[in-house]
């Protein structure tokens, strides 16, 4: 008979496959394009944003072929306590952004980073940023690098250094208050995710806060 102590409980999950160097390959391209999407104004900002993201969605599915699985990308929070994070977490942000805008003498930088400009309608812009931008943004960042990082790193570490590089990349688009404001979306929206495992409900989280930004200004 097999000794209780020795056995292995088939309930606990399996620990996460560390991700071997190459697989951060993509980062490299998320720099190398930051500056000129920013700043290369060939034509409409946000087209450009749009189309930098697809590509790296594209390339991160090249070095991680679970990228775009069903699992990956259509899991749902599965514990109360999930949901529980996820509106507490929707609650201190507001709370983050608002405050922050108001100390910031009125600048509202999230929602000028995603204006629309002169050759696009608003209607046009929340189309662009729900339902291309949002997703693009979330699967390559949190379904890509937060993951990577925290199965390399541990759960907070990964989700410490993922938010660092994702304010960073966002220096580039308009100085460190701005990437200091999306490093504190980030590590928001990378505790939603660490906490529920949950790519759809981290989405849904960051369109209703789109909706929000252009409803109250932050």
């Amino acid at each position: 008979m097999c000794d209780s102590k020795s056995m292995v409980n088939l309930n606990n999950p399996y620990p996460p496959v560390r991700p071997r160097p190459a697989a951060f390959v993509p980062l490299l391209l998320l720099f190398a394009l930051g500056y000129p999407v920013f700043h290369c104004a060939v034509f409409s900002f946000l087209y450009r944003y749009t189309l930098a993201m697809a590509l790296l969605v594209f390339t991160a599915s090249l070095f991680d072929r679970e990228l775009l699985s069903k699992k990956r990308l259509l899991s749902l929070p599965g514990r109360k306590n999930g949901w529980a994070a996820l509106l507490g977490t929707a609650a201190a942000l507001t709370a983050l952004l608002y405050g922050s805008t108001k100390l910031s003498s009125g600048a509202t930088l999230v929602l000028d980073f995603y204006r629309p400009g002169p050759v696009i309608s608003g209607a046009e812009q929340m189309a662009l940023v729900l339902i291309l931008i949002v997703p693009l943004e979330e699967v390559f960042f949190r379904a890509y690098g937060q993951l990577n990082f925290m199965n390399l790193l541990g759960r907070n570490a990964g989700l410490v250094l993922s938010s660092a590089l994702y304010g960073l990349f966002f220096f580039f688009g308009g100085g460190w208050v701005l990437a200091l404001k999306f490093t504190a979306l980030n590590l928001c929206l990378g505790l939603v995710y660490a906490r529920t495992g949950s790519l759809s409900a981290a989405i849904a989280f960051r369109m209703a806060l789109g909706l929000l930004i252009m409803l109250i200004p932050l």
